[in-house]
């Protein structure tokens, strides 16, 4: 994620054990997948899934992770792992009750993390979990499809120090991030003049494009709404991109989170649009909705033509 969140102790370290929060089916190139949400919350109290929706209410550092096997337990082999290069990732999504300072995410991490002894790295809080912003104590690669609330939304790669699967001694917090208010101010906004009114529902398709040799060459956003699309590239940088190759090849475990507190420390999200106010933890949640990863045909532009 973009920034760390202070919360009391009391938040951070709930009573329960892991639990399995429900299934949620996905699609896979066209293969039903049914997999179940579990986290570090009492079952009903913060996820809800249905088919294949999740809803989520405010959790706070709390993250919920897609899981193979139906268990109240977290082991390190239970994560279901996605890669990403020549892929498209779609969801439906309902950022309607996001508010301001809140921040509804839909991300990517190479969990597990590593100790500097080679071993796999438990962390705090949520078991196995790492991030680029050594959440938990832990750091690996990480990359967010969104971060956002009805006034913003950032798509953001971040690269680290060493190679996912490895002890990692530092990533890079801030990230290439991308907003949708840079791209178009009228793109993406909680207004029927703007292109995806963020009011209602709408879906993201996210493309990881390579090259014939295998690199990171692109990472296209598309946003889809009632026949209107708002398109734009996350992270222009083509040496960013291809740092991100070893870590999108490689297995990478899809996180639920939704959290947010004051402006001011929320304010790197929102204080472009501005929005102002901290965000209402009692009364936001987001619904994500249809997720299908895809496979797609890979980049052959500098492929040599014979005619």
């Amino acid at each position: 994620m973009a920034t760390a969140q202070v919360l009391p102790m009391t938040l951070l370290i709930p009573v329960v054990l892991a639990v399995n929060q429900g299934a949620l089916r996905i699609e896979q190139d066209g293969e039903a997948l049914d997999l179940h949400v579990v986290a570090l919350a009492d079952k009903g109290s913060m996820f809800f899934t249905s088919g294949r929706s999740l809803t989520m209410k405010w959790g706070g550092e709390l993250r919920g992770f897609l899981a193979e096997r139906e268990t109240d337990d977290m082991p390190a082999d239970n994560y279901f792992n996605f890669t990403l290069i020549n892929k498209e990732v779609s969801y439906d999504i309902n950022l309607g009750s996001v508010g301001c300072s809140c921040n509804a995410a839909l991300f990517f991490v190479a969990m597990p993390g590593y100790s500097k002894d080679g071993r796999i790295a438990h962390g705090d809080w949520n078991p196995y979990y790492c991030d680029a912003n050594e959440i938990g104590g832990v750091w690996c690669w990480e990359h967010d499809t969104i971060e956002g609330n009805m006034h913003a939304m950032a798509t953001t790669p971040h690269t680290c120090s060493g190679p996912p699967g490895e002890y990692i001694e530092s990533c890079d917090k801030i990230g290439c991030a991308t907003t949708a208010l840079e791209m178009d101010p009228k793109g993406f906004c909680p207004n029927a003049e703007c292109t995806i009114d963020t009011r209602k529902p709408f879906r993201i398709h996210q493309k990881y494009e390579a090259s014939r040799e295998g690199k990171l060459i692109r990472i296209a956003n598309r946003l889809v709404q009632d026949g209107r699309t708002f398109s734009w590239d996350a992270c222009t940088d083509p040496a960013y991109l291809e740092t991100m190759t070893s870590a999108l090849s490689n297995k990478m475990t899809m996180v639920f989170q939704l959290w947010g507190d004051s402006y001011e420390n929320m304010s790197w999200l929102d204080k472009k649009t501005g929005c102002r106010g901290a965000c209402n933890a009692n009364s936001t949640e987001v619904t994500f909705s249809d997720i299908v990863v895809n496979s797609i045909a890979p980049e052959l532009d500098d492929a040599v033509v014979v005619v």
